[in-house]
């Protein structure tokens, strides 16, 4: 209850006092806006101030602009275009002698704002500008101090022309001009000087993503117009910047130089298969969408990118890749059907390479010889067995024979009957297809000796070789397969007399029968057939190896090849192991070192 008291006597006279706080303000507000009105009024309207005349007291005089150039942000670096746009300030100042006032007589003012079309300004512009905006984006106030120093810094976004050499892009560095001057003054009427460090103000300048700013020089420089022939002062800043590379070598360098290494793998897939052109082809596509994404990118230049420089010797490689390919497959797939492997091959490819390759194969001292393989069109199928007749013995002996049956002569008339029409038959032929010839006769089915099985006992045979019989009166015994188990008993036992009888005269029998015969002719086949194939199958390997012994070199001299040229290409990039600490160079370039 007592403090209630206390605070309303409080709020009281605080209510008491406002008005006159406030009716103290609002006298001091009034009072310096009279002084303000009456400064404004004496500069500009008692001493008939004009904004079109250049503030010097002799018309002759020079009049110096103190001239910077704050840099706020770097917006965009077109290389297609070749522009820059920038975000800057422009900062200048000057003397304005009718401009000057005692500040005691106007209420201690000693800076006033006034807008900038009612003073003399300079009209300075960026003589380089590329989109027709020549003038400040903003003209904001000019503030005017008592010692007639006036001060306008307007704002403005610059899209300027730069020359932008793209000859080590990504790893460039580009140098653009900002050149500003007066549009109309000429001659001497406009002095420029610059207001503190010759240096851009990086005070507020906002770093960029894709550009470093390396240096920022500023130098005034004369030019003499072509028409007057009266010099004129330029005012020239050039901006130094340092590409990025991040971003480039993520989505540009490193997706090609994987896909130059997808290329090599193509040298360790197997010849057999079609993936080879596959992937080389895919690759090949895929580079060329990158080669149409650089184009957009890069403008016309009379000098190859580095990029675009490594990129076609990537686009090179693969094309040769898909012509060695081809190749490595055609050796591949050839046969002894088709070509020969000449021996210097088989010794370099087969024999000396791969030593070097470290890919030797099992007996490889041996295996890497010239193989005779020369296999027929085509294999055939088994050819017809020739039909032989049987040997008949020579006349000299005949009689003998005769003596000699008739102790292995069965009792039976029928037998007896039936093995002397077997030998008539034996002895007529051997008069009639071989006369003058003591010795075998042959004759095969092919050759037209066709006989009835009834009187013509023949036997199955693939090949007699002469050199099996001694003489012309070597003779063979051959059992027919078609007479009974009891001519075959005779036939035996007479072929063991017949033995004994050749023995004695110096004569080697040879007793085979139609089966043996056959069999052997079989085997034979099979066994020149089934070497036929082992040897066609070896000059198969051969060429395959030589297939394979090409990838390995191949891979080997494109895997050298690609890194030289990479790093060929990479190092004559300069600043391509340089860092750049942002940090540090805008300190220095703000402390005007």
């Amino acid at each position: 209850m007592d403090g209630q008291p206390i605070w309303s006597w409080v709020t009281g006279f605080l209510f008491v006092l406002t008005p006159f706080f406030l009716r103290q303000v609002s006298a001091e507000m009034d009072s310096r806006d009279m002084d303000e009105k009456r400064l404004n009024h004496d500069l500009f309207k008692k001493n008939s101030y004009n904004h079109l005349i250049r503030p010097v007291i002799n018309t002759s005089d020079s009049l110096q602009i103190n001239f910077s150039l704050a840099l706020s942000a770097i917006i965009n670096v077109d290389e297609k275009n070749q522009v820059i746009i920038t975000n800057v300030w422009l900062q200048m100042y000057w003397h304005d002698y009718q401009l000057v006032w005692e500040p005691q007589d106007y209420g201690n003012i000693t800076q006033i704002k006034i807008d900038n079309k009612h003073i003399w300004v300079p009209d300075v512009v960026l003589f380089n500008n590329a989109d027709g905006k020549f003038e400040p984006s903003y003209n904001p106030n000019c503030v005017l101090d008592s010692t007639g120093n006036v001060k306008f810094i307007p704002p403005a976004i610059y899209t300027s022309s730069c020359s932008i050499d793209v000859e080590y892009f990504p790893f460039d560095q580009q140098e653009c001009d900002m050149k500003f001057g007066s549009w109309t003054f000429e001659g001497k009427t406009l002095v420029y000087q610059f207001q503190g460090s010759n240096m851009l103000d990086l005070t507020d300048y906002m770093k960029n993503g894709a550009w470093d700013i390396i240096d920022c020089p500023g130098h005034i420089s004369h030019t003499r117009d072509s028409i007057t022939g009266q010099e004129k002062e330029i005012i020239v800043f050039k901006l130094v910047i340092r590409r990025k590379t991040l971003f480039y070598t993520v989505n540009l360098i490193i997706p090609c130089f994987l896909h130059a290494l997808v290329c090599l793998c193509v040298f360790v897939l197997p010849a057999d298969g079609s993936e080879k052109i596959t992937l080389v082809i895919s690759v090949l596509v895929s580079l060329v969408v990158f080669l149409l994404l650089l184009q957009k990118i890069l403008p016309p230049s009379m000098t190859i990118p580095l990029i675009a420089k490594y990129f076609i010797f990537t686009f090179m490689m693969n094309v040769l890749e898909i012509l060695v390919t081809v190749l490595i497959i055609f050796a591949n797939h050839k046969t002894p059907r088709t070509a020969v492997m000449p021996k210097w091959v088989c010794w370099l490819f087969l024999y000396k390479l791969p030593k070097y390759l470290l890919m030797e194969r099992p007996d490889h001292d041996n295996r890497w010889q010239e193989k005779s393989c020369a296999p027929p069109p085509s294999y055939p199928n088994t050819p017809q067995i020739p039909r032989a007749n049987v040997f008949f013995t020579p006349p000299v002996i005949e009689n003998k024979h005769k003596r000699q049956k008739q102790a292995f002569l069965p009792s039976t008339s029928a037998d007896s009957r039936e093995h002397e029409r077997v030998l008539a038959w034996r002895q007529k032929f051997s008069k009639s297809h071989s006369p003058g010839f003591s010795g075998m006769t042959l004759s095969s089915s092919a050759s037209g000796s066709h006989m009835s099985s009834e009187e013509s006992p023949t036997l199955e045979m693939r090949d007699l070789v002469a050199s099996n019989f001694p003489s012309t009166s070597h003779r063979c015994m051959l059992r027919d397969s078609g007479t009974s188990q009891s001519e075959e008993s005779l036939t035996e036992r007479k072929s063991l007399e017949l033995a004994k009888l050749h023995a004695a005269q110096r004569l080697s029998p040879l007793v085979l029968t139609k089966e043996i015969y056959s069999a052997s002719n079989a085997i034979k086949f099979i066994c020149r057939q089934m070497q036929n194939k082992e040897d066609y199958n070896t000059v198969l390997d051969d060429w395959k190896y030589v297939a394979a012994v090409l990838d390995r070199l191949l891979m080997i001299i494109f895997v050298l090849v690609s890194l030289g040229g990479t790093l060929g290409v990479l190092i004559n990039a300069p600043h391509i192991l340089e860092t750049v600490d942002q940090d540090k160079i805008l300190a220095r370039i703000t402390a005007g070192v």
